[in-house]
C-alpha cells in the first residue's frame, strides 16, 4: 500500500487554516479538537469516532470528513476514506488536498480513471505542488506507464524538487523501458542524498539483477538487511537473486524469512512453492500453494500448479479437482483442460477425458493466459485471477497497528438486557414507551458484553428479590430482574423458572421472550464448549473450495429452534424490536441459515443505521457469501462506528 504519512503533516497545516472559516459551537468544536488530537497521536480509531460525533452535529463539517478520511487510510479502510474525501469535496470543492488524497485512495482501489481525474483537479488548483506530480508518477509506475512516469519526474525537476524518491522512481521507470544504465545513474544520485536509503539500495539491486550483475545486487541487499534486519522486501529480492544463481536453499531460506516477517504475504508463499517444486518437495509445495489459496481463494495459478504437484504424487482425484477449479475460474484456460484430460484418464473417466481433449484442441493456443484476446473487462478479471498481494514493510512499521493485530474472526455476540452495576461500555438504549405493556421499563439498556456478577453480590440481589416477591403482589419486572441475575451466574434453571412464570401469566410480555431466548442461547454456547473449544459463531473467511459448507455454524444437537421461536414471538409483539432482529440473526447463523441471518441483520440496521455490531456481522457474512464489495462497505461503516476488529478483517480480505 502507498505510504501516505509524509503528506499528513502538510494536510494538518492546511486544516489549521480551515478552522477559522466558520464559527462553531463549543461542543461541536470540542469533538473536532479531540478527534484532531487523537489523530496527531496516531490513535486513529478514537479519531474516527470523534470526527463522527462532529459530523453528526454538523453534516457540512468538511474538515472532519477530511481528517476522518486520513484516519481511515492509516487503518487501511480505503472504501471509507474515499467516501469521506468525496463528502469533503462535495461540501468544499476548492481544496487541492481533498482531490489529491482521494486520488491516492482511488489508485489503491484500482480506480485509475477516477484517480487521474483527481490528480488533474489537484494540479489545476495547485499546479506548483510537486507532491501531486510525484504521486501521479507512482500511480503510472503501478500501471507500467514508464514514459509518463519519466515526464512527471522531469516536471518535478523543473520545479526544483530534487528529492531522492524522485530519482528512485525515475530510475525504476528507466529500468522498465530497458534504460538500465540511466536507471543506475538516477539511483546513484538518490544514494548521494541518503547513502543508507534502503529503498534506493533495493531498487539498485533490482537493476543490477536485471543486468546479470548478481554480486552487486547481493552486496546492496546485504547492506539493506544490515541496516534494517526486518525489511521483508530485501529478503524477497535477495531470494530472487539466489534463484537466478541456482542457490536454491538460500532462496528458500529467504522466502521463509519473508513469511516470518509477513505471515499473510502471498508472493512469498507462491514463490517458495515454486522453489519447493524445483527441489521435488511436492508436499511442501502443495502446503504453500494451499496457503496462497487460503489467503486468496481465486488465485488461479495456485490451483493449477498445486494440481501439477498432486499429479506427480499420483493424487489424481486431488489434481482433477484443482484443474476443475482452475477451469471454473477461467473456462478458456486451454492448458487446464489438457492437464485435466490426463487426470480423468487415470481415473478411468474416459468420456470426460475425451471432452477435455476436444475442448483443449478447440481452444488450442487461444486459451493460453498470455495469448488470449482480451476485452477490457476480461483483462481486468484475468488480472484479478493472477494477482497476488503482500505487505513488504518492516515489522516495526506494522506491529502496533490495529489492522495487523491477530484476531479470531467471529461474529459479534448476542445482546441481552444490561443489568445494574455492569460496565457502561458498549451499551445501547431502546425506547419502549410506545409498547410499554411488553416491557418492564420505558427505556431499556442492552449490551453484548458478558453479564457477569460477582457471586456474593448476585446472591445479595437474589435475596432482595426473594423478599420483595414474598411480601408483595406479583410484579413481572421483579421476576425478570431475578432471572437476569440467575443467568449472570449461570444458574439457568432458576432463570428459566422466572421467565416461564412471566410468560405463563402474560403471553404478550415481549421482553420475557427475548431474555429467555438470550439465556437459552447462552446455555447452548456453554454446552457446546464441552464438545469443542469455541464460544462464538466462527465465520471461516479463509474457506477453500472443499470447505464451502455450513459446518462452521452448525450446533445441531441443541435447540436453536426454540431460541428462534422465542424471538419470533418477541418480534410479533413488537415488530420494531431492533435487538430481537439482531439476536435472531445470530441464532440463524449458529444454525447455518446465513442468508436468513443476513436478512435479520439488515432489518436491525434498518431500525438503527448506526448499529455497529450488526453492520460488522452482516459484513462478515457477505464476504463469506462472496459479496466482498458490500461486505467490505459494511465493515468500513462498523469500523467508523468503533468496531476495531473491522480493520483487521478489511486488511486481510478487502484490499487485495
Amino acid at each position: 500500500m502507498v505510504n501516505f504519512k509524509p503528506y499528513i503533516f502538510r494536510s494538518l497545516l492546511c486544516l489549521g487554516l480551515l478552522v477559522g472559516i466558520k464559527l462553531y459551537s463549543q461542543p461541536h468544536n470540542n469533538y473536532f479538537q479531540t478527534g484532531r488530537l487523537a489523530f496527531t497521536q496516531g490513535d486513529y480509531v478514537t479519531a474516527i469516532q470523534y470526527f463522527g460525533y462532529d459530523i453528526q452535529i454538523d453534516n457540512n463539517s468538511f474538515r472532519s470528513y477530511y481528517l476522518r478520511g486520513l484516519s481511515k487510510i492509516n487503518l487501511d479502510d480505503l472504501i471509507g476514506a474515499e467516501r469521506d474525501f468525496s463528502n469533503a469535496i462535495m461540501i468544499a470543492p476548492y481544496f487541492s488536498d481533498f482531490y489529491f488524497n482521494r486520488a491516492l485512495v482511488r489508485s489503491d482501489l484500482n480506480n485509475y480513471e477516477g484517480a487521474f481525474k483527481d490528480y488533474e483537479m489537484a494540479i489545476e488548483l495547485d499546479s506548483l505542488n510537486p507532491e501531486i506530480y510525484f504521486r501521479r508518477a507512482q500511480t503510472n509506475l503501478q500501471l507500467k506507464k514508464f514514459e509518463e512516469v519519466i515526464a512527471d519526474c522531469e516536471k518535478m525537476f523543473e520545479l526544483k524538487y530534487h528529492k531522492e524518491n524522485v530519482y528512485i522512481i525515475s530510475g525504476i521507470a528507466k529500468s522498465g523501458i530497458g534504460r538500465h544504465e540511466d536507471a543506475l545513474k538516477d539511483l546513484n544520485v538518490a544514494l548521494l542524498y541518503y547513502p543508507n536509503n534502503i529503498f534506493s539500495l533495493s531498487q539498485r539491486a533490482s537493476v543490477y539483477n536485471e543486468l546479470g550483475n548478481s554480486e552487486s545486487a547481493l552486496e546492496d541487499l546485504n547492506r539493506v538487511i544490515e541496516i534494517e534486519p526486518n525489511y521483508a522486501y530485501a529478503y524477497f529480492s535477495r531470494a530472487s537473486v539466489w534463484s537466478k544463481m541456482d542457490s536454491t536453499q538460500k532462496a528458500l531460506d529467504d522466502y521463509t524469512k519473508v513469511i516470518q516477517l509477513s505471515p499473510y504475504n502471498e508472493y512469498a508463499y507462491f514463490n517458495r512453492a515454486i522453489v519447493y517444486s524445483t527441489m521435488d518437495k511436492q508436499f511442501d509445495a502443495i502446503n504453500d500453494y494451499s496457503s496462497v489459496i487460503q489467503l486468496n481463494p481465486n488465485h488461479i495459478m495456485s490451483y493449477f500448479y498445486r494440481g501439477r504437484m498432486r499429479s506427480q504424487l499420483k493424487d489424481h482425484k486431488g489434481a482433477e479437482a484443482d484443474y476443475s477449479k482452475t477451469i471454473e475460474l477461467y473456462p478458456e484456460f486451454a492448458d487446464a483442460y489438457q492437464a485435466r484430460q490426463f487426470e480423468r484418464a487415470k481415473l478411468e473417466d474416459y468420456e470426460g477425458s475425451e471432452q477435455d481433449r476436444q475442448k483443449f484442441l478447440s481452444l488450442n493456443e487461444d486459451g493460453d493466459l498470455n495469448k488470449i484476446e482480451k476485452t477490457k473487462e476480461k483483462e481486468d478479471y484475468l488480472e484479478n485471477l493472477v494477482k497476488l498481494s503482500g505487505d513488504f514493510g518492516t515489522s516495526e512499521q506494522s506491529k502496533d497497528k490495529v489492522q495487523y493485530q491477530h484476531i479470531d474472526i467471529n461474529i459479534l455476540d448476542i445482546f441481552n438486557v444490561s443489568y445494574r452495576n455492569m460496565s457502561n461500555e458498549n451499551v445501547y438504549f431502546y425506547d419502549a414507551i410506545n409498547n410499554l405493556s411488553a416491557y418492564h421499563t420505558p427505556v431499556i439498556s442492552f449490551s453484548n458484553l458478558e453479564n457477569k456478577l460477582d457471586l456474593e453480590l448476585a446472591e445479595k440481589y437474589i435475596q432482595q428479590y426473594d423478599q420483595i416477591i414474598d411480601s408483595t403482589d406479583y410484579n413481572p419486572a421483579i421476576h425478570l430482574n431475578r432471572a437476569l441475575v440467575h443467568s449472570s451466574i449461570d444458574d439457568f434453571n432458576k432463570s428459566f423458572e422466572d421467565l416461564d412464570l412471566i410468560i405463563s401469566k402474560d403471553k404478550n410480555y415481549g421482553i420475557a421472550y427475548f431474555v429467555r431466548a438470550s439465556t437459552r442461547l447462552k446455555l447452548i454456547q456453554l454446552l457446546s464448549n464441552f464438545d469443542r473449544d469455541q464460544e462464538n459463531v466462527s465465520i471461516n473467511l479463509d474457506k477453500t473450495e472443499a470447505e464451502e459448507t455450513q459446518s462452521e455454524f452448525s450446533i445441531k444437537e441443541h435447540r436453536i429452534e426454540d431460541v428462534i421461536s422465542d424471538l419470533d414471538k418477541a418480534l410479533q409483539i413488537d415488530p420494531g424490536f431492533t435487538f430481537a432482529y439482531y439476536n435472531r440473526a445470530y441464532a440463524k447463523a449458529t444454525n447455518g441459515d446465513l442468508n436468513s441471518a443476513m436478512e435479520d441483520f439488515s432489518k436491525a440496521i434498518q431500525q438503527n443505521p448506526n448499529f455497529a455490531e450488526a453492520l460488522y456481522n452482516r459484513g462478515l457474512i457477505r464476504i463469506y457469501l462472496n459479496d466482498e464489495k458490500s461486505g467490505c462497505d459494511d465493515l468500513s461503516k462498523s469500523g467508523e462506528l468503533g468496531v476495531k476488529a473491522a480493520y483487521n478483517v478489511m486488511k486481510r480480505y478487502c484490499f487485495k
